[in-house]
């Protein structure tokens, strides 16, 4: 928010970039984590990065029991598309 040259977006050409998350401003959009990767790699000489957040909010859904709750599909498919991306960013 304090670069004027960035921007926040959940849409390009009108379209939303990926799946909606709990939170109105969240898209999951795995393959973006290996371009913004990429872009910073090339704009800033190949820096050292440290990812120290990553995650994904949902919708409390209190109808479900532990077991269900604990097999959390949504937030393993984000987490492994997302290293899946962070893979090929670093090969």
């Amino acid at each position: 928010m304090t670069d004027p040259k960035a921007n926040l977006t959940t849409e390009r050409n009108g379209i939303p970039i990926g799946a909606k998350a709990a939170s109105s401003w969240l898209y999951v959009y795995p393959s973006g984590f290996e371009k913004l990767l990429l872009y910073v790699k090339k704009k800033y000489n190949n820096p050292l990065i440290y990812i120290t957040e990553n995650g994904v909010d949902e919708y409390n859904n209190e109808s479900l029991t532990l077991e269900e709750a604990l097999a959390d599909h949504m937030r393993i498919n984000y987490y492994h598309s997302h290293l899946q991306f962070l893979n090929k960013a670093i090969k």
